[in-house]
């Protein structure tokens, strides 16, 4: 699969903070140019990490994936639905899963954050907790 990505995408290039899914060897990733960090990357004011830091360091941003947020959306005939989301904070993000069968973890967004529901074929400002 890494190399059908690579076909598509020969202009960029890949660089991978390892988490729990990424099972492959260091040689398959080297294979296709992906370079790998075992545990963090930084990038100017952003740390981008696996699993959200405890503690993020002054002055950056932490980035993260691993427990793929979700929101779940309430109707007026009581039907709900769950939905990925992106979740900002004040000095941390968290990045849905872009796959179907990780799952998400409900999130309780406090006021000031920011969320972002994917809805097919859409990105919807949830930041207020409704649509």
């Amino acid at each position: 699969m890494l190399g059908q990505t690579r076909k598509h995408f020969l202009n960029c290039s890949f660089e991978l903070v390892l988490g729990n899914h990424d099972i492959l060897s260091t040689l398959q990733y080297e294979r296709n140019k992906m370079k790998c960090y075992a545990n963090e990357l930084r990038e100017g004011d952003f740390i981008l990490t696996h699993e959200p830091m405890a503690e993020v360091p002054r002055g950056l941003y932490n980035l993260s994936g691993h427990f793929h947020p979700g929101v779940k959306l309430r109707g007026t005939g009581k039907q709900t639905v769950m939905l990925p989301c992106f979740y900002f904070g004040k000095n941390q993000g968290i990045l849905p899963a872009f796959g179907s069968f990780t799952g998400m973890a409900r999130i309780m967004p406090k006021k000031e954050d920011r969320v972002f529901v994917i809805a097919e074929d859409k990105i919807i400002d949830y930041s207020h907790g409704q649509v």
